[in-house]
């Protein structure tokens, strides 16, 4: 490697044109690169089954929509299936459909985009769905509970069981 030789001539000035050609450095020789780990991507099949959940999950929402919007209807037949009695919050329940709606609709769009982010990086994400279908079911449950325990309907059904 040889080195160049040096430029005889001053540096210009500020602001002044310099008309000789820039120095130029030879060139470093370079180590060659390496190839950085990459993580394997994720198999088609964890894609497909990612995919398949999350259709399945909006299809679901999608159904599920007017029901949870009418929801103090829903409980009432249930409660005459069941033969509690009436069911008489019906403000309540049409409120907590509305809740259960939202969080639905969030919980799924929250899945669909953490699922894509999760399958570009070659990670696995068929887990994603079922989580968010697992909250959704926890929110539902422990929504219709809390129902079910407010209304005087039940109180009194279980007061003739023990009667």
């Amino acid at each position: 490697m040889t080195e160049p030789t040096p430029d005889p001539r001053p540096e210009p000035r500020w602001g002044q044109y310099s008309d000789a050609p820039p120095v130029v450095a030879a060139p470093e020789t370079l180590p060659p690169p390496t190839v950085a780990a990459q993580r394997p991507p994720a198999p088609t099949s964890d894609v497909v089954l990612t995919v398949l959940l999350l259709g399945i999950g909006l299809v679901d929402v999608i159904r599920q929509f007017s029901s949870f919007a009418n929801f103090a209807s829903v409980m009432r037949e249930s409660y005459i299936q069941l033969g509690y009695g009436e069911f008489t919050s019906d403000a309540l329940a049409n409120s907590m459909g509305v809740a259960q709606n939202v969080v639905r609709v969030l919980l799924i769009l929250i899945a669909i985009v953490w699922s894509a982010r999760r399958i570009r990086q070659h990670q696995r994400a068929f887990w994603v769905p079922l989580a968010a279908g697992g909250a959704a079911a926890l929110v539902l449950l422990v929504g219709i509970l809390a129902l079910m325990l407010i209304d005087p309907a039940l109180a009194i059904y279980l007061n003739t069981l023990t009667g």
